[in-house]
Parts: C-alpha cells; structure tokens; sequence
C-alpha cells in the first residue's frame, strides 16, 4: 500500500454480480436467512485492525442510533474505535469518540491519513462507497461476497473511469457460502491515474452522506 496509513473499504454484503447489499432490498431480506458465526468472527477480527472509521451521513445516523444500546457481537468494535461522519448536512453528534467532516471527500480522506495510526476503515453505505472507489481513494477492499445475484442494486465499481489491477491477498470461505475476498489496490509509481475526476457528488456531497 502507499504512503500513509491505508483506506480500506469493507463491504458487508456484495452479491457475485457485485451490487451492494442494501437495507430493504430483496438480496437484504435473502441474507437474514444465512447467519454465519465464522463470518461474524472474520468480520469484527476485521474491524478491530481499524485506527478509525469512517461512513457517510445515512450510515453514521444509522449506526450512531444501534450501536451505542446495543449489546451484539459487533457493538464493543464500533463504540470503542474513534468514528468519523462525512456529512454537509449534519454539524453535532452524540456518538462516543465520533466526529463530523463537512469538506471535499479527498482532501479529508488526506488529512485522516496524515494523523493518527491503523487503518482507515470505511463502511459505506452504498453510494459513500462507490464514491470510493470512483475516486481511487481505496487501498484495500475487503468484500464479503455472497452467494447471490441481485440483478440489480448499485454496482460498487460501476462509476470508475477506466479498469484497474488489484492483486488477491487472501480468500476465506465461510460455511454459509459467503467468501471473504480481500484485494489491494496495485499503483504505479507515477503519478495516479485522473480517475478522481469519477468522484460522485450528492446535496451532501462525495456519497450518501
């Protein structure tokens, strides 16, 4: 990996036709039916290697409301590691060891980078994520795919510009038949590619959040 500490984007639910596990969404219902603890397990093993995590603003709120009451298996993950929120719409947060971010998504991304130690762990939700990885912003994906194809959703690399080579790190089936496949971004040495120019923007801008 390049540089300062890494950015690692883990997808919880990718379908094998690679859209996004969304809330509310037929391929989210199909997943309920598979729980899998060694999935769990690789998963919060996962988080922890994190020094931060970031989301975009639909997720924040979402997470910010569950995991602070919340007793499950990922709870002492989420609320013990710092969190940060991209969002140009929210300002305050009652979150423990949490935070809002307001400014253009690279250039935060940057100034993460540059202070602190672990990873930079981003979660999504779905549109934060693709923004991303339009922006070649990711490291690192780590993407629990499961056996399933959703046909449709939102494709996580469906923005980028133009292809790029990921090299396998590693790749661990679970018993439910859901595969955790862990790729790392390769970079040149020159200068990187204008794919940032993909950058996806909403009215809370660079994802959903």
């Amino acid at each position: 990996m390049h540089g300062k500490r890494p950015v690692v984007l883990q997808i919880s639910g990718l379908s094998v036709d690679g859209r996004i596990c969304e809330e509310g969404t037929e391929f989210d219902s199909w997943t309920e039916s598979i729980p899998d603890d060694v999935r769990s397990t690789w998963m919060v093993e996962s988080l922890w290697r994190a020094g931060v995590h970031i989301m975009g603003a639909r997720t924040f709120r979402d997470m910010s409301a569950f995991w602070p009451t919340n007793t499950g298996v990922f709870s002492e993950v989420m609320n013990s590691i710092p969190k940060v929120g991209f969002s140009r719409t929210m300002t305050t947060t009652t979150w423990a060891d949490s935070r809002i971010v307001s400014g253009d998504l690279e250039e935060e991304i940057k100034a993460l980078q540059a202070e602190g130690e672990g990873e930079i762990l981003a979660h999504g939700g779905a549109v934060f994520a693709r923004a991303l990885a339009a922006a070649d912003l990711v490291d690192e994906y780590r993407l629990i795919v499961y056996p399933y194809a959703a046909a449709r959703g939102t494709s996580l690399f469906e923005a980028i510009r133009a292809g790029r080579p990921l090299r396998l790190l590693s790749c661990t089936p679970f018993p439910s038949g859901c595969v955790a496949m862990v790729y790392q971004r390769e970079r040149r040495s020159a200068a990187r590619s204008d794919d940032t120019g993909a950058r996806e923007q909403t009215d809370e801008g660079g994802g959903d959040r």
